[in-house]
């Protein structure tokens, strides 16, 4: 294994050494050579030479059949693609990587991490639906391999993905999966932050709405933290939205944008810009539409597709709404300043 070649006296060798002793190695011998060189580049982060000299490590790995540092060496080409903003390569030797694991029967940490790294790929290459479905399983793994930290790590990241797609039930085995495994004041706000979320989503969610609102607020003042506060805020005016009262949602989500940036977050300022235009798409269509821009702007400079589209979403709403409405006929321009 990689490990193994890094502790050997390989490890004590100059690179000039290294590629002196492989040209006249054989056997064994010689993916592990090559997997020091690999290392050796991947601390240079010389990513696409790492790649080279880690794929012929791995081809030699395969001759003499040692399938456990054939996965290695895949998980470091993964590491490297990664690395380079290549997804679709990192994508497809981790997928490899999980495939030879899965032939070995249930996946144990390394497994489940391995799952949680397609995630993270997926999520960089803007595919969020596909991210998510990977968290989630990355975090049921996890959670029933006990390891607390990693399920509340992979738990988290769906719930963001989620929020994103708005796939809401499954924000509820979420959300529990960071609830049961996690003690971080930060980790149970978001939790119950998309609780909140998901109830004024799913009707029939049994949440109480109020009561995660009062166990929010408390968390809160023990936590004093800007961005937990603003995602308080979020779920205040989710839950004002779906009360009807979308005045008092509309005036929180402005003062949270003020809030924002006076705090230089421009995300957050850009969700609560959204969440305010949101609130005005059927009352004050002209304003949501200059909100909406601002936020469209925003999300050119975060680069984020997810907002975008959702900004893109909102306006469509508002043109389409105005399609539907009548018309004035002749008689109402000819009557109009009578």
């Amino acid at each position: 294994m990689l490990q193994e070649a890094l502790m050997n006296d390989f490890s004590r060798m100059t690179e000039e050494s290294l590629w002196d002793k492989l040209a006249e190695s054989s056997g064994s011998e010689r993916p592990e050579i090559l997997q020091q060189l690999g290392w050796r580049a991947i601390q240079r982060e010389k990513w696409g030479e790492a790649i080279s000299i880690l794929e012929e490590a791995k081809a030699a790995y395969e001759q003499i059949g040692c399938s456990s540092d054939v996965r290695m060496c895949l998980h470091w080409i993964a590491r490297c693609a990664g690395n380079m903003s290549n997804s679709e390569m990192a994508i497809a030797e981790h997928i490899n990587v999980l495939n030879m694991l899965q032939e070995q029967g249930p996946l144990d940490e390394f497994g489940a991490k391995t799952v949680d790294a397609i995630g993270c790929e997926y999520r960089d290459a803007g595919q969020q639906k596909k991210a998510g479905e990977y968290f989630g399983q990355a975090a049921r793994l996890h959670d029933s391999n006990q390891s607390k930290y990693f399920a509340e790590n992979s738990a988290r990241k769906w719930i963001e993905t989620i929020r994103r797609v708005g796939n809401w039930v499954d924000m509820l085995e979420a959300t529990d999966i960071v609830l049961r495994n996690s003690t971080n004041l930060e980790s149970h706000i978001h939790a119950r932050v998309g609780q909140i979320l998901a109830a004024c989503h799913i009707p029939d969610s049994g949440y109480d709405i109020d009561d995660l609102l009062a166990k929010c607020s408390r968390l809160d003042t023990a936590h004093a933290d800007e961005e937990m506060s603003f995602e308080i805020s979020l779920a205040k005016i989710a839950v004002l939205q779906l009360r009807g009262k979308l005045a008092e949602a509309e005036s929180l989500a402005l003062s949270a944008r003020d809030h924002a940036r006076a705090c230089d977050d421009t995300n957050y300022q850009a969700q609560f810009i959204i969440a305010a235009a949101q609130t005005m798409l059927d009352r004050k269509p002209e304003a949501a539409v200059e909100l909406l821009l601002v936020a469209q702007d925003l999300g050119e400079v975060l680069s984020d597709r997810d907002l975008l589209d959702h900004v893109g979403t909102s306006l469509m709403h508002i043109r389409e709404a105005r399609r539907s409405e009548p018309q004035p006929t002749l008689w109402d321009a000819a009557t109009s300043n009578t």
